[in-house]
């Protein structure tokens, strides 16, 4: 199970709006119980993980169950001392139990994709990361990755094929959303579950998003991924097999070219099972 809680990046004002938890409470529950964890900026201010976020979505959902927060940070406690994680041993929504963020499609969904895709199309950097900043205090981090990041890639790809936006204004897009993307991978917690997973795109597919979200979504669930990038060649892929031993290997292709360019990737994975 994991013992460390990831890079800190988010300040207890967006713990605060992402988890409906107040303040106080937080500062409570942390003196108390040791529940989340936070680190310490120089300054002295909590500087919180995207694991410490899910750590009170896990125990307002403890709450919402019944349970006291005492008995909700010993259950914790005791599935650590056990050497499970308490995020996958017991999820924070258990069947039937209704979402903490329900609308995936919805309009403050939908305004915050267009309020970074109209600064990206302006070329407005700081604009657009506060765009994504503000989405990632109200959502999780994976439901702002792919309803604003990934459908926002999705919709100017679309205008730059109508002729409604530049390649210039694509690749400023895309760059911030690949960035953004690494920035929210770089801070999950260590791998949790066994087994390996390889991911990365085909040979001459440039599009890097698709794979790294993959890639990204399967670390959010505890999944140890190695992202290989783009345009992965053929050569030596054998060897790096060999030094990775992964479990599954996922190799995406979203042109046509590119995608015929995988076959001899699937005979030499069959060669090697």
């Amino acid at each position: 199970m994991p013992t460390r809680s990831g890079r800190a990046t988010f300040n207890l004002r967006a713990v605060v709006q992402d988890t409906g938890v107040k303040a106080d409470t937080l500062r409570a529950w942390e003196r108390r119980y040791g529940l989340p964890c936070p680190q310490r900026t120089p300054g002295g201010h909590r500087l919180f993980s995207q694991r410490d976020i899910d750590t009170v979505h896990w125990l307002k959902a403890r709450l919402m169950e019944g349970m006291t927060i005492g008995r909700a940070a010993e259950l914790w406690h005791s599935f650590e001392a056990e050497g499970q994680d308490p995020l996958i041993a017991l999820p924070a929504v258990s069947a039937g139990e209704p979402q903490a963020f329900p609308i995936l499609h919805g309009q403050a969904l939908e305004h915050a994709r267009e309020v970074w895709l109209e600064a990206c199309l302006r070329f407005q950097e700081e604009q657009a990361e506060a765009a994504i900043a503000h989405a990632l205090a109200q959502y999780p981090a994976e439901v702002v990755a792919v309803e604003v990041l990934s459908r926002g890639l999705a919709e100017i790809g679309d205008r730059w094929y109508r002729a409604e936006a530049s390649i210039h204004q694509e690749h400023f897009t895309s760059a911030l959303a690949m960035r953004r993307l690494e920035a929210l991978m770089a801070g999950l917690p260590q791998p949790s579950l066994p087994g390996t997973l390889l991911v990365g795109a085909a040979p001459d597919d440039l599009h890097g998003f698709a794979p790294l979200l993959l890639a990204y979504l399967l670390r959010r669930r505890g999944r140890r991924a190695v992202y290989l990038g783009v345009d992965i060649p053929l050569d030596r892929f054998e060897q790096t097999l060999q030094q990775i031993q992964p479990d599954l290997v996922i190799l995406t292709a979203q042109r046509l070219p590119a995608a015929a360019n995988l076959a001899p990737f699937g005979q030499l994975l069959a060669g090697c099972s």
